[in-house]
């Protein structure tokens, strides 16, 4: 072979060589740029599912819930789109537009848990975050500067009297977690659609929205009833009865006080919610001076962690005390009863002294199945934070969180040790 052969095949192997790295670098670069074309593509029809499914979903709840709701359900469409690069292709198919159905799960068990919230709102402001940190708003008395603290209000014209403004005050919060684990059986889910057509998933989610609003409003009654003041009815007869009309009359003049004690106190209200057990509402309806009037709809979305089922309305005044039941009132002393008496405004969601957030309703890290059982397990997580206010020394006026609750209790023992009144202020 000649040397100018040679030279034309050399020459011929570096073109060759050449076209062939160009040609694969185009290729990754289109691959590259294929799978993001695909991931955008499934994002935005990711975005347009989710967004129709709220717009389709919102206008269901109630006007005053429909504004939260419509956040809430945001944050969570926010977690399905994120997800969407770490799940493409899986659970749902190899198809770009493919939903999971571990998300549609989700997404139905959120909005049964915010279609309970309206109950929850009638005791406690409920503000939703947009973000892991996030501010709340609370309705606060403030005093003037150079104002003379007077002993009690008076009529005057005098421009150095006491004066009042009323203020929105803020206060930063970060979303904290709680955790909730829920397993079910393979063989159990085969035989109750088998033999009685139930769908066992459907009944799981019912149960787990149940389940996930005891846990918020345990937390709630438990936070209301630790951060107000405290007073021990005193039901004490001279015959020794117990169970009967004067003592129910009793304890409802004692409810009534502690409810004044919290206008008193906040200089917002008088108290104008209750929340009793079911024996203590048993107890009041022996109480012939009060009519325990049935709320509409009282078994729409029931449910035994909290329920409005009654109000007390007077006719003369207009006024009306919303009776709401809870299994959850527990005490240590197994013979004594709680009741929780709060104050909650209607200017909104910021004339209140205690402040529910939640952030994202619920995150999951999918079903993952037991190795020792066979059995699939579901962990979820929500993402909330909650807030209080305490008293300050900065020109507001004394009333803190603590002055818009009161929990009281009275015992069921006809003849306790110690059954005498008195109050702890904070």
């Amino acid at each position: 072979m000649s040397h100018i052969t040679r030279k034309k095949l050399s020459l011929r192997q570096e073109i060759s060589s050449y076209f062939t790295t160009l040609f694969n670098r185009a290729a990754f670069a289109l691959i590259g740029y294929g799978k993001k074309l695909i991931n955008w593509y499934e994002v935005r029809y990711q975005k347009q599912y989710w967004n129709t499914r709220i717009e389709q979903v919102v206008p269901t709840f109630p006007k005053g819930l429909q504004a939260s709701a419509k956040i809430l359900l945001q944050n969570q469409a926010s977690v399905f789109i994120q997800g969407t690069y770490h799940y493409h292709g899986t659970n749902g198919g190899n198809s770009p537009t493919s939903i999971t159905p571990m998300n549609d799960a989700l997404f139905n068990i959120v909005v049964k848990v915010i279609r309970k919230l309206p109950v929850l709102q009638k005791i406690i402001a409920i503000q939703p975050m947009q973000g892991p940190v996030g501010l709340i708003y609370q309705m606060r008395y403030k005093m003037q500067e150079n104002s003379p603290d007077l002993v009690a209000p008076q009529i005057t014209t005098d421009p150095s009297a006491r004066r009042i403004s009323l203020n929105i005050i803020s206060q930063a919060v970060e979303a904290g977690t709680r955790k909730l684990q829920a397993g079910w059986s393979l063989e159990a889910m085969q035989d109750t659609y088998a033999s009685h057509e139930i769908d066992l998933e459907d009944e799981l989610s019912t149960v787990m929205a149940d389940e996930i609003f005891h846990e918020i409003v345990m937390e709630v009654l438990a936070d209301l009833g630790r951060i107000g003041f405290k007073r021990q009815a005193n039901l004490q007869t001279e015959d020794g009865t117990y169970y009967n009309k004067d003592v129910a009359a009793s304890l409802y003049v004692q409810i009534n006080q502690a409810m004044n004690e919290i206008g008193r106190r906040s200089r917002r209200g008088v108290g104008n919610y209750m929340i009793v057990s079911p024996t203590t509402l048993v107890f009041l309806q022996l109480n012939p001076s009060i009519t325990l009037k049935k709320t509409e709809g009282s078994h729409s979305n029931r449910s035994l962690a909290l329920s409005h089922d009654y109000d007390i309305v007077y006719a003369e005044s207009g006024r009306k005390i919303a009776v709401l039941t809870s299994m959850f009132l527990d005490t240590d002393n197994q013979s004594q009863e709680r009741i929780i008496v709060g104050y909650k405004g209607g200017n909104g969601e910021c004339d209140t002294g205690y402040f529910y957030s939640p952030y994202i309703p619920l995150m999951s890290s999918g079903v993952v199945i037991n190795p020792t059982t066979f059995q699939p397990v579901i962990s979820l997580m929500t993402r909330y934070a909650k807030s209080w206010f305490g008293k300050d020394q900065e020109g507001f006026m004394g009333a803190g969180s603590e002055d818009y609750y009161c929990e009281l209790t009275y015992s069921l023992d006809p003849n306790p040790a110690v059954n005498t009144s008195q109050e702890e202020t904070a």
